[in-house]
């Protein structure tokens, strides 16, 4: 008796439950779409603009609207313009390749909306001097590959330390984006590659005229890219240092033939790949307010991040990314 009572209390429950439901309609301003834009200035690279469609947060279909039918131009210096061509899904590609100090202009033309306008200007490489392992710290060590219950492989986790010596240029507010990626190659097959960005924690940067570092000066979080100004060192001599982990194979000596197959040996060459880029103040901003955008989802309880546009009549970034790329190799 007692278990028919529960079933019928869960009924009207469930009845009551599903009558409280009620669909509470958007009293806001709904918001046209926007044109988008998305382009990046890199020396010696020929410009490549895409434009897309901005879309209204309660609209139901998935990905953007592609912009196919825009004139796309490009001023240089003032001087000579470009119109670029459409290439595919929303890409004008140009011809012209930026040179270090270029300031160059953007116009767009779209149907139905008015003219689309930015300016930009090319930054020079940042000046790396060297880059060196400043430790190597074994973190974790554990037996990974058996045959026939015997241990033929460890697998051992290390996080390094790695110190970027730069000069910082004076008099000039100087803006960076570092990332790192790691490049491994086929024993069998030294041209065959692979490659993929690695998670690092950018931990501060000493100077040598201070003997002093600056912990945390931005962030400390896991990242696969970092953007940073000079406030703490600009006109410095100073190192970078961040950290980041990664696993190796120890293969237990006599057994490496269980791995031969694989192209898996304790001396697998890999090459750590460091770029530090400079770019300019409104590509800093943008990728800032976006990290800062794209962390606001962990929550709903947070107040939402404009992100930074330079665009005129629109939104997005047209800006520059200069790389400066030091390989260490065979770590």
């Amino acid at each position: 008796m007692k278990n028919i009572q529960y079933y019928i209390v869960l009924v009207f429950a469930g009845i009551l439950l599903a009558s409280c439901q009620k669909e509470i309609e958007f009293s806001g301003e709904y918001t046209e779409p926007l044109v988008v834009v998305n382009s990046y200035l890199i020396p010696e690279s020929t410009v490549q603009v895409h434009l897309s469609k901005s879309r209204f947060f309660l609209d139901n279909k998935r990905g953007f609207d592609w912009i196919e039918n825009a004139v796309v131009e490009i001023t240089i210096n003032g001087d000579s313009t470009e119109t670029l061509s459409h290439s595919q899904q929303g890409f004008y590609i140009g011809n012209y390749r930026p040179q270090a100090g270029d300031s160059i202009s953007l116009n767009v033309q779209v149907p139905g909306f008015d003219d689309i306008t930015s300016t930009t200007v090319v930054q020079p490489k940042s000046n790396i001097i060297s880059v060196d392992t400043i430790a190597k710290k074994l973190v974790d060590r554990y037996p990974s590959y058996y045959i026939d219950d015997e241990v033929v492989g460890y697998s051992a986790y290390y996080e390094y330390e790695i110190g970027i010596r730069i000069k910082d240029p004076e008099a000039v507010k100087n803006y960076y984006r570092l990332t790192v990626k790691q490049r491994g190659y086929s024993v069998q097959d030294s041209t065959q590659f692979y490659e993929y960005n690695l998670y690092f924690t950018l931990k501060g940067v000493s100077s040598e005229t201070t003997s002093s570092v600056f912990e945390e000066f931005m962030e400390n979080t896991n990242n696969d890219e970092h953007v940073f100004n000079d406030e703490l060192f600009n006109g410095k001599e100073s190192v970078l240092q961040f950290t980041y982990g990664n696993s190796q194979l120890e293969v237990v000596p006599g057994k490496e033939e269980y791995f031969e197959d694989y192209g898996f040996t304790n001396n697998n060459p890999y090459d750590l790949i460091i770029n530090l880029q400079s770019t300019n103040r409104d590509s800093y901003l943008y990728f800032k307010t976006k990290m800062a955008a794209e962390q606001v989802f962990e929550t709903v309880f947070t107040e939402p991040v404009q992100i930074h546009t330079n665009i005129t009549n629109g939104v997005g970034i047209f800006g520059t990314l200069t790389d400066h790329k030091v390989t260490l190799k065979n770590r």
